[in-house]
């Protein structure tokens, strides 16, 4: 998610032809001495020319250095801005302050420019310069701030193969970077126009002429230059290895940066929500991605929009654990590891469907993911529609994908619950145990009905999976579900669509069915009736087997 890139740096070069003046030198050589009056030969510059490059990438180090002083408006170049001060200093000779100003370098009244302090040959030529702002210690020593560049990026450049030159002597100053930028680059959908990144580097850096060095590690925060792109120049050499986002907490970068002089490193960052908690409400009612973990006794409310929800290691101590409503609802609940929603209510279910809403249910594999659904509620089912005395009980599909799937419940494991309906159910790839109480309920498919408002499931499709599950003779009913089906039901209304199951490789149908077990009724297919001697009117579609076929 996060990646670091490092980019050789395309620059403008300032050159900076520079001559002495020195009409009055003949007199000071023939007096043998090689020092001059202080003040008395200034250093001029005769004229700047900069040459502009810009490429894809940006900052890097070339036979023409990058200059500062603001970023072109592609961001791969920068550009010298009238009114930077360059520090220039000839060997031991008084500090000169120029200006840029108009395409060229002037000295502003209340500066001096550079002297000439021998006539010595092959002196030191050094040249610098430090923005926005800095404060100055004795002339050739400054202190670059770093840690604010919200409003600005700070920079050093110099001259950092000082030229030797004799007196007299004609020089080009060429600058480059003395600091790294880093570019940070947001993607998701969290990212917003107000969003604020930090990272961990010097706040702070001290200029000696051309050599720089960093002091106290802390917070830079960055500077924003398009939606979710950040920038900000730091001091070579320091491993970067943390980033923060809108004053949040510190988190580690997957790869650290430890920035180059004149480079540029590009650190990409895939933003998302911070993970979520059942020990506090969650509505979720859009088409975001959502990461819930831990414990809580909060039921996770799924209100519209089809999100994608990860829920890795979450205990739910409540019924119903997750609640999906609305016809065009339909989310993912994308399971890690091991997961349970346990619960004691009355008509509620572990993960309950209500007017129309689907739901897809899937793990990283049945033997890395398992899901445990425990309801103890009276006619409270697993996962499906739930019977609801207000006639909101409509459940819509429902899918599940690689996983292993425990569930304890009263009423139907999977599908409809009592006096209720559920759409298609689809079972890929998965590995159930479902365990029921003697109460005229399906493992998948439909519950019991009573004689007025039927328990209606739709088609059952089952691919690749093995299903443990057990049913039982009801002594209150007279009944008995099947395990996959229906109920038995004196109501005619009572159905089942068509069921078809695709065998694992090498499975027979007898293999399949041998952990499906009732007493009266049969494994897969209608339910057992005979309370008052009422006939079974529940009734199932087509029933079909199919060998092992690869996807």
């Amino acid at each position: 998610m996060k990646r670091s890139k490092k980019h050789l740096l395309r620059s403008l070069a300032v050159a900076m032809i520079v001559c002495a003046g020195f009409a009055a030198c003949t007199q000071d050589d023939e007096s043998g001495s090689t020092t001059l009056p202080e003040g008395k030969y200034p250093l001029e510059i005769s004229s700047v020319t900069m040459s502009v490059e810009s490429s894809e990438q940006p900052w890097g180090t070339s036979p023409t250095p990058q200059t500062r002083v603001s970023e072109n408006p592609d961001g791969n170049s920068s550009k010298w801005e009238d009114g930077d001060k360059i520090y220039v200093q000839v060997g031991s000779g008084t500090l000169g302050t120029y200006t840029y100003q108009g395409g060229k370098l002037t000295v502003a009244d209340g500066d001096s420019p550079a002297y000439w302090a021998s006539n010595e040959k092959g002196q030191t030529v050094k040249a610098w310069h430090t923005s926005p702002n800095h404060t100055s210690g004795d002339g050739t020593t400054t202190t670059v701030t770093l840690s604010d560049q919200k409003d600005g990026l700070a920079y050093v450049l110099t001259n950092s193969a000082p030229v030797t030159a004799n007196f007299g002597q004609s020089i080009d100053l060429k600058f480059s970077h003395a600091l790294a930028k880093i570019r940070v680059v947001l993607t998701g959908k969290e990212v917003g126009d107000d969003t604020s990144v930090s990272i961990e580097s010097y706040t702070s850096c001290t200029v000696n002429q051309v050599t720089v060095q960093g002091t106290t590690p802390g917070e830079i925060k960055m500077r924003r230059t398009a939606k979710g792109t950040f920038e900000a120049n730091v001091v070579p050499g320091y491993e970067i290895k943390q980033f923060k986002i809108n004053d949040g907490n510190w988190i580690d970068l997957t790869t650290s940066v430890t920035p180059v002089a004149g480079n540029w490193h590009k650190i990409g960052i895939d933003v998302k929500p911070e993970a979520l908690t059942p020990a506090e409400p969650i509505e979720i009612k859009d088409n975001g991605e959502y990461t819930i973990t831990g414990s809580g006794t909060n039921s996770i409310q799924i209100t519209g929009g089809s999100p994608k929800v990860t829920l890795s290691n979450v205990s739910i101590a409540n019924a119903p654990g997750i609640i999906i409503s609305g016809k065009d609802t339909q989310p993912t609940l994308y399971f890690k590891e091991t997961n349970s929603i346990e619960g004691n209510v009355e008509y509620a279910a572990g993960i309950q469907l209500k007017d129309g809403a689907s739901v897809t249910i899937e793990g990283e594999g049945e033997d890395k993911t398992t899901l445990k659904i425990d309801m103890a509620g009276a006619l409270a089912c697993g996962i499906g529609a739930n019977f609801n005395e207000s006639g909101e009980s409509a459940g819509g599909n429902i899918t599940i994908k690689n996983i292993n799937l425990i569930i304890t419940s009263i009423s139907t494991g999977i599908g409809a619950g009592e006096n209720a309906t559920c759409g298609d159910i689809l079972i890929e790839n998965s590995k159930l145990n479902i365990t029921l109480q003697p109460n005229n309920t399906a493992a998948i498919g439909a519950s019991v009905s009573n004689f007025n408002s039927p328990s209606v499931c739709r088609n059952i499709t089952i691919r690749d999976s093995d299903i443990t599950a057990k049913t039982g003779y009801s002594e209150g009913y007279k009944a008995e579900a099947s395990v996959i089906g229906t109920s038995g039901s004196p109501n005619a209304g009572t159905k089942c669509g068509n069921i078809n199951i695709w065998l694992k490789q090498g499975q027979s149908v007898d293999d399949f069915k041998e952990n499906l077990t009732t007493t009266k009724a049969q494994p897969i297919g209608n339910g057992f009736w005979e309370l008052r001697g009422d006939p079974n009117k529940a009734t199932t579609g087509t029933i079909t087997f199919h060998p092992y076929a690869a996807n």
